[in-house]
Protein backbone atom coordinates (compact mmCIF):
# COMPACT_ATOMS: atom_id res chain seq x y z
CA UNK A 1 0.00 0.00 0.00
CA UNK A 2 1.57 3.15 -1.14
CA UNK A 3 1.55 6.08 1.58
CA UNK A 4 -1.37 8.21 -0.29
CA UNK A 5 -3.42 4.87 -0.16
CA UNK A 6 -2.80 4.87 3.20
CA UNK A 7 -3.60 8.41 4.08
CA UNK A 8 -6.62 7.92 2.28
CA UNK A 9 -7.63 4.99 4.84
CA UNK A 10 -7.02 7.12 7.61
CA UNK A 11 -9.03 10.04 6.05
CA UNK A 12 -11.71 7.87 5.82
CA UNK A 13 -11.58 6.01 9.22
CA UNK A 14 -11.67 9.02 10.67
CA UNK A 15 -14.62 10.81 8.83
CA UNK A 16 -16.22 7.58 9.53
CA UNK A 17 -15.91 8.23 13.28
CA UNK A 18 -16.73 11.90 13.07
CA UNK A 19 -19.99 10.39 11.58
CA UNK A 20 -20.35 8.11 14.86
CA UNK A 21 -19.39 10.94 17.14
CA UNK A 22 -21.80 13.01 15.52
CA UNK A 23 -24.82 10.88 15.61
CA UNK A 24 -24.24 9.84 18.84
CA UNK A 25 -24.21 13.52 19.87
CA UNK A 26 -27.28 14.29 18.03
CA UNK A 27 -28.92 11.24 19.61
CA UNK A 28 -27.92 12.33 23.24
CA UNK A 29 -29.13 16.04 22.42
CA UNK A 30 -32.59 14.16 21.01
CA UNK A 31 -32.63 12.26 24.60
CA UNK A 32 -32.28 15.25 27.01
CA UNK A 33 -34.60 17.16 24.63
CA UNK A 34 -37.51 14.38 25.34
CA UNK A 35 -36.66 14.21 28.95
CA UNK A 36 -36.75 17.95 29.60
CA UNK A 37 -40.30 18.19 27.73
CA UNK A 38 -41.53 14.96 30.19
CA UNK A 39 -40.46 16.66 33.18
CA UNK A 40 -41.49 20.11 32.04
CA UNK A 41 -45.16 18.45 30.57
CA UNK A 42 -45.09 16.39 34.54
CA UNK A 43 -44.56 19.88 36.42
CA UNK A 44 -47.16 21.21 34.51
CA UNK A 45 -49.50 18.79 35.31
CA UNK A 46 -48.59 18.99 39.07
CA UNK A 47 -48.81 22.73 39.42
CA UNK A 48 -51.98 22.10 37.48
CA UNK A 49 -53.24 20.05 40.84
CA UNK A 50 -51.54 22.33 42.96
CA UNK A 51 -53.59 25.11 42.08
CA UNK A 52 -56.79 22.91 41.54
CA UNK A 53 -56.03 22.29 45.72
CA UNK A 54 -55.81 18.75 44.27
CA UNK A 55 -53.24 16.55 46.68
CA UNK A 56 -51.29 13.80 45.50
CA UNK A 57 -49.96 12.70 48.31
Amino acid sequence: MGKAEKLQDKARQAAEQAKVKASEAGQQISDRSSRQRTEDEQERAEQAMRDAGIDRG
